[in-house]
């Protein structure tokens, strides 16, 4: 049920976005970008990469399987905790939902465009929307159905979802938490290559599953009984 609340809420914002009149904020992520990077920008560098390096159709087709496990892996992640501790999956589920709704009211309140959006409205060059081209034709009008706002980039919930699962993981099962890890770094390079997300979009989403874990651990869990951890009792006499 939480990760269904979850995809609802996303699915709501189909007819909410489009209707807030706030102005999606396109070129100032790009300068921050090319500010930090010294003037270039991450997606086009490394799809210019990829290129040269003849890496180019199995990095697209790759990094598209990894990034479509948006919402596969969380509901992963919450059966394994469930089937571990369930505390501890309550725990996971009250940070998942509470951060995707934060986010939810960051998307509308303040769109921010993705990479591709800059190239198509001419405010970045160099990058291509590689999903355009990785998707099937029967497969992409499905896509697009399910992605109606195409200006919630910032925070990248694509980057929040594996760190937040992997922050669960590491008491329970520190050997998922480590795979956790890795796909979060799969992810994290994914959606840059992608042209999805900017660095500064993945950072902010880790930034927000960071923190929505310690505010689960350390102000809502000791408050809430059905969250609190249980001490190991003593196994002496």
């Amino acid at each position: 049920m939480p990760f269904i609340a979850v995809f609802l809420g996303w699915e709501a914002m189909r007819g909410i976005a489009g209707r807030t009149g706030f102005t999606p904020h396109v070129g100032d992520l790009a300068g921050a970008e090319r500010w930090l990077f010294g003037g270039h920008i991450p997606s086009a560098t490394l799809q210019s990469w990829m290129h040269r390096g003849g890496w180019t159709v199995s990095i697209d087709y790759a990094a598209t399987v990894v990034y479509f496990g948006h919402f596969a892996v969380p509901i992963t992640v919450g059966l394994v905790l469930w089937l571990a501790d369930r505390r501890q999956f309550l725990r996971y589920t009250t940070a998942f939902m509470g951060m995707a709704m934060a986010a939810f009211v960051v998307f509308l309140l303040v769109p921010t465009a993705p990479p591709w959006y800059a190239q198509d409205h001419g405010v970045v060059s160099g990058l291509s929307k590689i999903l355009g081209n990785t998707l099937p034709s029967s497969v992409s009008p499905y896509y697009k159905s399910l992605n109606p706002n195409s200006v919630a980039a910032f925070p990248s919930l694509h980057a929040a979802f594996p760190f937040l699962g992997f922050l669960a993981l590491r008491r329970v099962y520190p050997r998922g938490a480590f795979i956790a890890l890795a796909w979060s770094v799969a992810v994290w390079f994914s959606v840059v290559y992608l042209g999805e997300h900017y660095v500064l979009d993945v950072v902010a989403g880790i930034a927000v599953a960071a923190a929505s874990w310690a505010v689960v651990e350390r102000v809502i869990a000791p408050r809430v009984g059905a969250l609190r951890m249980v001490p190991a009792r003593d196994g002496g006499g």
